[in-house]
């Protein structure tokens, strides 16, 4: 880091166009004129002998508080110091810079010159000092492309040896198998042979060069050699001299040739190592037969004896030197001279595994023999043993990430790693996962994934990288409840800091880069009296905070101003000094309660005038009781009424006795300006006093009670139950039974 001195930033003000008695105010780099609260940038002409306040950059301080409108017409200069004993935080390439608390600080920002800043880089990049710095340290940080920041490579019972190439600088790894393992690999369209694996990285991208779109980094696979069960020749003889004679006389006569040769590649015909096979054939010509034959060795397969045979057949048989003798019926002796000859030779290998030259590799796991060729299992599919005929298949709605897997365990759940901007994701974007995969999120420099958000996702997951926010300069009066928060720190998404202002505390939250934290200014609040049930007294309040010297505050019932009365009764506080607030408090008396009604608090101050509604919403309850006879259903209703609907109505028995197990209630539906709740019980034995409650919007509970009466049963002299006759069926037995006497 180099030594960064404090810097003096002049701030020259030059007047652009003359007016008499005036001085321009121009905009001006790293500072501003203030009068009174207000900004002043360009563009305005104020009378010589204004006093203006002057305003530095986050983290500088002007050398004087004011300046003055000069009567030469030009403002008086004054400079924007750096504090004494600060510097500014260096630029960090592909890193940034936090102190002891974690906090990110911006680049070129005045910090103390004794701050010990951590140096942070991004992932793949490494830091070439480790430990804390100061801003004055003489010190030069980098943050350094790491030379190995591809992806681990899978382990390997195979050797690897890996270096950094001095010609072309990338990072290079050499896989090279075991004795008797070899790698199956295609060159020109056909298969061949190797011991060996190279790849190198990318430091770009830091792909592998093998590597796939779905991450696929596993070595290719090092097969087994296994043992030739045959090794075989097949041979079309072109010979002149004759027609064909019959196969079991060819092969005869081949076979007698053969034994006559003294040169050692024929030893194994000889010696019964190598033999003709069967299905030979013969194909008159014009002029010439073309003999079939195939040779076949099946003993001592440490070595192809059949390769120098057929050398020397091919030499012999092009020269002329093959003579087959063969014998006519007429015991006369034909000779057939050969002319040419084509051969093929091949090796056959046991089941599941394939043939490449001499040599039989078996099919590893994770592959299959297909037409002859080890072929690698297809997605959703798996071998988990050598020399397999066919893959299986994984289960259900399962499938594997990439070709060649080689157990079931590969089968997973799948997903797409899904788009990013503002950052690199590994493993990247579009690649085929598992579900279940880490994702590890690496956002470009001012960006991260959220307040206290993970570094690591699932595919699954809702991520991405959001821009961090920059703590502004916040205005007079307005100060960062956390101690460790200044102008120009970077903040992630979603992170909350909270503003003190004037005795309130504003929170505020970064939204993708955006902080809007609300300017000091007076603001005004109104309580209470949103519910009152009709007839009863109302209280509504009006208070204002962060106020810097004394409103008075009206109250008005539409444009009529309210005075104090018998209906109406104001209290308003004087202005507090220690917690800049100041409020009014309306009360109003229960004959004006019988509606709803709209108040206007108006408030007025020397900067500040501004009005705010307050409704009053009324409401009423009422209940309506039963009489029913005993032991029927008898139901019970309470109707609320008003502007807007009360909450939480419940129903209970007056004496503090539990309701009946057979009563059902129920809270109704609010629906224009009125609600019926119920209470019904199925079987009515005796009298009760019920009661309704709603709640109102401050919280009190209001009741009203509601009857129910039940008429009682009587009893015959038999013990048979009867109802209660009326009184005045009684009266008139009594009249009738005296005049019948």
């Amino acid at each position: 880091m180099c030594m960064v001195d404090a810097r003096r930033r002049q701030l020259h003000v030059q007047e652009l166009t003359q007016i008499p008695g005036a001085c321009h105010t121009l905009s001006v780099t790293h500072g501003h004129y203030v009068i009174e609260g207000v900004q002043y940038g360009g563009d305005q002409f104020l009378p010589n002998g204004t006093v203006v306040l002057t305003k530095c950059k986050d983290g500088y301080d002007p050398s004087q508080p004011s300046v003055k409108c000069l009567d030469t017409m030009f403002w008086e200069t004054f400079v924007c110091n750096m504090p004494a004993g600060s510097c500014n935080v260096p630029i960090l390439g592909n890193g940034y810079y936090t102190d002891q608390n974690g906090s990110v600080y911006a680049p070129e920002f005045p910090v103390p010159d004794n701050l010990q800043l951590t140096p942070h880089c991004r992932t793949n990049y490494e830091v070439s000092k480790i430990g804390s710095v100061t801003c004055k340290d003489d010190v030069t940080i980098t943050c350094n492309k790491k030379s190995d920041s591809c992806p681990s490579l899978p382990l390997t019972s195979d050797q690897v040896s890996c270096h950094v190439s001095k010609v072309t600088s990338l990072y290079t790894c050499t896989l090279t198998c075991n004795p008797g393992y070899y790698i199956v690999h295609t060159v020109g369209g056909k298969p061949s042979l190797t011991q060996t694996q190279t790849i190198s990285c990318n430091s770009a991208t830091d792909v592998w060069s093998h590597q796939s779109s779905n991450g696929d980094l596993r070595w290719e696979t090092c097969s087994k050699s296994v043992a030739v069960s045959e090794y075989a020749l097949s041979a079309n003889l072109t010979l002149t001299g004759g027609s064909c004679p019959t196969p079991t006389q060819l092969d005869s006569v081949l076979s007698t040739w053969f034994s006559a040769q003294p040169h050692s590649s024929y030893t194994c015909i000889k010696n019964g190592t190598c033999s003709i096979g069967i299905g030979s054939g013969c194909l008159d010509g014009s002029g010439s037969v073309t003999y079939s034959f195939t040779l076949q060795q099946t003993k001592n397969l440490e070595s192809n004896l059949l390769s120098n045979l057929n050398t020397k057949l091919v030499q012999d048989a092009k020269s002329g030197s093959v003579k087959l003798s063969i014998s006519t019926k007429r015991r006369d002796t034909t000779i057939l001279t050969s002319t040419a000859i084509s051969t093929l030779t091949s090796t056959a290998c046991l089941a599941g595994a394939q043939a490449l030259g001499d040599i039989c590799v078996m099919c590893g796991a994770g592959y299959y023999l297909k037409e002859g060729f080890c072929t690698k299992c297809p997605v959703g599919e798996y071998s988990d043993e050598a020399g397999q005929m066919t893959c299986k298949p994984c289960s259900g709605n399962l499938t594997t990430l990439f070709s060649g897997s080689s157990s079931s365990s590969d089968c997973v759940y799948s997903c797409t790693a899904p788009e990013l901007s503002n950052g690199v994701s590994v493993p990247a974007p579009g690649w085929f996962i598992s579900n279940t995969t880490l994702i590890n999120l690496n956002c470009n420099p001012g960006h991260t994934p959220g307040y206290q958000q993970p570094q690591q996702y699932t595919c699954s997951s809702n991520y991405s990288c959001y821009p961090q926010c920059q703590t502004p300069s916040l205005s007079p009066n307005q100060t960062y409840l956390d101690p460790t928060l200044v102008a120009g720190i970077l903040i992630s998404h979603l992170r909350n800091i909270s503003v003190f202002c004037l005795g309130v505390t504003d929170t505020v939250s970064c939204n993708a880069g955006t902080l809007n934290i609300p300017p000091c200014k007076p603001r005004v609040v109104a309580v209470g009296g949103e519910k009152v049930r009709s007839l009863t007294p109302a209280e509504l309040e009006c208070k204002i905070s962060a106020l810097l010297h004394s409103v008075n505050i009206s109250w008005f019932l539409g444009d009529q101003l309210i005075t104090q009365d018998m209906s109406y009764t104001i209290n308003t506080t004087v202005w507090n000094n220690a917690t800049y607030n100041q409020s009014s408090t309306l009360k109003v008396a229960p004959t004006k309660t019988n509606r709803d009604r709209e108040f206007v608090c108006k408030v007025v101050g020397e900067d500040f005038n501004t009005t705010l509604s307050v409704n009053l919403d009324v409401f009423d309850i009422t209940g309506k009781g039963a009489r029913v006879n005993t032991g029927d259903s008898a139901t019970l209703t309470c109707t609320i009424t008003g502007s807007s609907s009360l909450h939480l109505v419940t129903w209970s028995r007056v004496g503090n006795v539990t309701l009946p197990s057979d009563v059902m209630t129920s809270p109704g539906n609010w629906s224009s300006g009125t609600q019926v709740a119920t209470l019904t019980q199925k079987n009515a034995r005796s009298n009760g006093t019920f009661r309704c409650g709603v709640e109102d919007g401050a919280g009190t509970k209001h009741y009203v009670n509601v009857d129910l009466q039940v008429i009682p049963e009587t009893e015959d002299p038999g013990g048979s139950s009867n109802r209660a006759f009326p009184s005045f069926l009684v009266f008139l037995y009594i009249v009738l039974s005296s005049i019948w006497v």
